[in-house]
């Protein structure tokens, strides 16, 4: 039975390896989930050929540590306040819109500035 501690600290790991490009602060909608979730599919894909050495389970648990990562970042975001009160630097821009990497506020940041 899987143990989702493991994914935690998959995680855990993952977000002190990347710091700042961590996938722990973006958005649900950033588009670089897929890339990041697509990577991890095709590393699991790699353990299912003739030549893998690796470890199927592992690249499975890393797997779910980005989806997993991804449905929190949809929950924050369903569960947000009305006004985002994050510090800037939680801010990014996506097109002409700028939004909250912790909570997917868009444009009304509230705050004063």
């Amino acid at each position: 039975m899987t143990d989702w501690s493991e994914i935690e600290q998959a995680r855990e790991k993952a977000h002190e390896k990347h710091g700042n490009n961590s996938i722990e602060r973006m958005f649900f909608l950033d588009p670089r989930w897929m890339p990041v979730l697509v990577e991890e599919v095709g590393e699991v894909a790699h353990e299912l050929t003739y030549d893998a050495d690796g470890d199927l389970r592992a690249e499975l648990v890393d797997l779910l540590a980005v989806a997993s990562a991804w449905l929190d970042a949809i929950d924050r975001t369903r569960n947000r306040p009305k006004k985002c009160e994050h510090p800037a630097e939680y801010r990014y821009t996506r097109g002409w819109n700028e939004f909250c990497a912790v909570c997917g506020q868009g444009r009304d940041f509230g705050g004063g500035d």
